[in-house]
C-alpha cells in the first residue's frame, strides 16, 4: 500500500484535515465505521497514539462519534456540534447577551418570514400541538422549554436547515438568560399570545405580518432583559 507523505508539522492535525476532507468529499462515507487504526496507521505511515488525537479532533469537529462502545462512525456535524462552537466563541470573545439577542432578532424575523412563504398545512400540526402545550405549563422549566421549541419549530418550518441549526444553537446558548426572564414576575411576559398570532400569520402565509410579529415579540423581549434588575452588562 503507497503511503500518503506528510509535512513535518502537527502530524495529527495534517492527518485529520486529510480525513475531513475525504468525509466531506464522498457523502457514501456517512454512517459507516471509520477504519481501522491499524489501517489508518499504515496509509498515513505514522504511529497508532498519532492516529488516536486526529480521530479525537474529528470527534471535536463533529465529524466522527463513537457508537456501540469502541466503534468510531463517520457523522455529519449536528446542532450539538454547532452549539458548543458558537458557545466557545460567545465565551472566548467575552460577547455580550445583548448582542446574541441582537443575532437572534435577526434570524428569527426572516424565519418567521420564510415559515409564512414556505409551511404546509401539514407540516403546522407540531406548532399547534406546541402551543396547547404552552397554555398548560405547570412550572418555569416546562415554560422555558416549550417556548424555545416553539421558535425551533418555527424555523424547521422555515425549509431553511442551516437557519433551523444556527437559530437552535442560539437559543441554547440564551437558555439561561431566557429561564432567568421567566422566573421574573414582575416582567410583561406576552409570549404565548404573540405565538399564537405568529403561528395564524404562518398559516395565513401572510410573510410581512408573520416577520413583524416576531420582531416585535423578540424586542419586548430584549427590552426586558436590558431592565431586568442585576442584568446590566453581565456575560454569560
Amino acid at each position: 500500500m503507497e503511503e500518503i507523505q506528510l509535512q513535518h508539522q502537527a502530524l495529527y492535525e495534517q492527518i485529520a484535515d486529510k480525513l475531513e476532507f475525504m468525509i466531506l468529499n464522498d457523502h457514501s462515507k456517512l454512517d459507516t465505521k471509520l477504519p481501522s487504526e491499524h489501517f489508518l496507521s499504515d496509509m498515513f505511515g505514522v504511529s497508532r497514539p498519532v492516529i488516536r488525537e486526529a480521530i479525537k479532533l474529528l470527534k471535536e469537529r463533529g465529524l466522527i462519534q463513537s457508537r456501540q462502545g469502541a466503534a468510531s462512525v463517520i457523522s455529519a456535524p449536528d446542532e450539538e456540534t454547532l452549539s458548543k462552537n458558537m458557545n466557545r466563541i460567545v465565551r472566548t470573545q467575552e460577547i455580550a447577551p445583548e448582542q446574541v439577542y441582537q443575532l437572534r432578532i435577526v434570524l428569527e424575523t426572516f424565519s418567521a418570514s420564510l415559515a409564512a412563504q414556505n409551511a404546509q398545512e401539514e407540516q403546522l400540526k407540531p406548532l399547534r400541538h406546541l402551543l396547547d402545550k404552552e397554555a398548560s405549563c405547570q412550572n418555569v422549566e416546562e415554560i422555558v422549554e416549550t417556548d424555545l421549541n416553539i421558535h425551533r419549530e418555527i424555523a424547521s418550518v422555515s425549509g431553511n436547515l442551516l437557519l433551523e441549526m444556527m437559530l437552535s444553537s442560539i437559543l441554547t446558548i440564551l437558555k439561561p438568560v431566557i429561564t432567568r426572564l421567566k422566573e421574573n414576575p414582575v416582567l410583561i411576559d406576552d409570549g404565548a399570545q404573540f405565538h399564537k398570532k405568529i403561528y395564524q400569520a404562518i398559516k395565513n402565509k401572510d410573510s410581512q405580518a408573520a416577520s413583524e410579529l416576531m420582531q416585535a415579540h423578540l424586542v419586548m423581549s430584549a427590552r426586558n432583559y436590558e431592565y431586568m434588575e442585576g442584568f446590566d452588562g453581565e456575560n454569560f
